[in-house]
């Protein structure tokens, strides 16, 4: 039998067990829809996607600089629709191959919406924020522009698109 010292006294060791105990820590995470523009593989966080459509219908805009690939009409909304080949210096931009699926991305950054032509939307992941590494310093230029990170997910390294940067807001608007 115990006495009140010794219940006491353990007592007194399983809570400074239970006080050191490991913590669980909940790490930030993020979505991230994984797509692909020819073999190169990219990223765009989640939050700033309203939504992915297939290939609409596009309009060519005469004496638009090469990114804007034209406008859609989706759901009586006028989009803007980048080709992200253009962007990042991908060749064979508009004679893309046809026999590519492309998929709309339409992203958003706060009033302003446009579309992203890609050749595939790959799926869907969700990564802890501390997974994203700054991009190469050996990327070009243009691409340098574009890319705000890196993933890595499973062998592949996808770019994660600098979605400010990809649609042409300036720091001012």
């Amino acid at each position: 039998m115990t006495t009140d010292m010794e219940f006491h006294d353990i007592l007194r060791k399983r809570a400074a067990l239970l006080s050191h105990a490991e913590e669980e820590v909940i790490e930030e995470t993020d979505l991230f829809v994984l797509l692909s523009i020819k073999t190169e593989k990219y990223g765009i966080c989640a939050k700033y996607i309203r939504e992915i459509v297939r290939r609409e219908k596009i309009t060519y805009i005469p004496n638009a600089p090469d990114r804007i690939a034209g406008l859609t009409n989706l759901r009586g909304e006028i989009i803007s629709i980048i080709d992200l080949r253009e962007v990042l210096n991908i060749s064979g931009g508009k004679e893309a191959d046809s026999s590519t699926e492309k998929a709309i991305i339409i992203i958003q950054w706060e009033s302003h919406s446009v579309g992203l032509l890609v050749d595939q939307v790959i799926g869907i992941s969700e990564l802890p924020t501390s997974h994203i590494e700054e991009p190469l310093l050996t990327l070009d230029k243009i691409k340098g522009e574009h890319i705000a990170g890196e993933i890595r997910i499973d062998d592949d390294i996808y770019g994660l698109l600098d979605v400010k940067n990809v649609m042409g807001i300036k720091d001012d608007e």
